[in-house]
């Protein structure tokens, strides 16, 4: 894998990390209000959040897309 491609990987992931934290201040401040629709979305902000960020989810196959693009590199 590249420098760069691997340097693209940890911004995803740091931006992700950034994403995961927003949602868990909303899904905080929600609960304090105890506003049930607003807890609902924060909850599912930060379960697609972790979702995303998951090496089983969102960041899954990422080795594959690397290959793919050191099959095409000509196409780029």
């Amino acid at each position: 894998m590249s420098p760069k491609f691997e340097v693209a990987i940890w911004m995803l992931e740091g931006q992700l990390d950034e994403f995961i934290r927003e949602a868990q201040t909303e899904l905080e401040a929600s609960q304090t209000t105890g506003d049930a629709e607003a807890i609902a979305r924060a909850e599912a902000k930060e379960s697609l959040m972790f979702r995303a960020r998951s090496g089983n989810g969102g960041m899954k196959g990422l080795h594959d897309l690397w290959e793919y693009f050191k099959e095409n590199k000509d196409a780029f």
